[in-house]
């Protein structure tokens, strides 16, 4: 830059990641040269009717972290010139932030009851058929109440002596007279409130415990008596 032109600095924080820093820069500043400084003065030199756009001198960016922000520090021989390079940061940290993929909430509700456990098996039945028959009863009834699910699938489990319990659970009442503790973990995809889904399914989920218990129908009584109960069993 000439010296007798004046310079004009500027910083601008970027919504970027830590982790995306280098890849944002590009080899040797390639990055930020192509799509942030040449791009600007390449814009203002048409703007101005040159053609050859070396007569401008490039902007320079130099990109920092500043304590919890990530800045870059913009200088340019003209506040136009400058505009133009924040407006090609904050649309290449666009880019950046676009691309990034989103990651899927998974919501998990576990139901506890009593189980003999010759019966787990055929809860879960041959190849694990019955549990996937049941996660799609799950999820199409999450789904009539529009509620996006995707993903369900259900799982049962006696308590691992090495790893605490779930603090968080609904007690499925039954009165098989069983001491045997399972737990019925019930996981989809599903970015909303966890009480919806959990409403949504809590009653499918009460009956498939009474149809392997009992044969299913008659025992309708018993899932309207859990679905009846207060929901202050859902945190025990």
């Amino acid at each position: 830059m000439d010296a007798s032109q004046q310079s004009f600095a500027r910083k601008v924080t970027l919504a970027i990641e830590q982790t995306d820093l280098g890849k944002f820069i590009g080899g040797k500043g390639s990055a930020i040269r192509n799509h942030v400084t040449k791009k600007a003065r390449n814009t203002l030199a048409r703007s101005e009717g040159l053609t050859d756009f070396d007569q401008l001198d490039l902007p320079r960016v130099t990109i920092k972290t500043e304590e919890t922000e990530i800045v870059a520090h913009c200088t340019a021989q003209s506040e136009k010139l400058l505009d133009l390079v924040e407006e090609n940061l904050t649309k290449h940290a666009q880019h950046f932030k676009d691309e990034r993929p989103v990651r899927e909430k998974i919501c998990r509700l576990v139901f506890k009851t009593n189980l003999e456990g010759h019966l787990i098996g055929k809860y879960v039945g041959y190849g694990g058929q019955n549990c996937k028959s049941l996660a799609g009863v799950l999820e199409a009834a999450a789904n009539a109440k529009s509620l996006g699910v995707t993903s369900v699938r259900v799982n049962i489990d006696e308590p691992d002596p090495y790893r605490d319990e779930p603090k968080k659970f609904f007690f499925i009442k039954n009165d098989n007279g069983s001491s045997n503790t399972v737990f019925i973990t019930v996981s989809a995809k599903f970015s909303g409130n966890p009480r919806d889904l959990f409403l949504a399914i809590k009653s499918d989920v009460i009956a498939s415990v009474f149809n392997v218990q009992n044969g299913g129908a008659k025992h309708q009584r018993d899932v309207d008596s859990n679905r009846a109960d207060s929901t202050d069993e859902e945190t025990q």
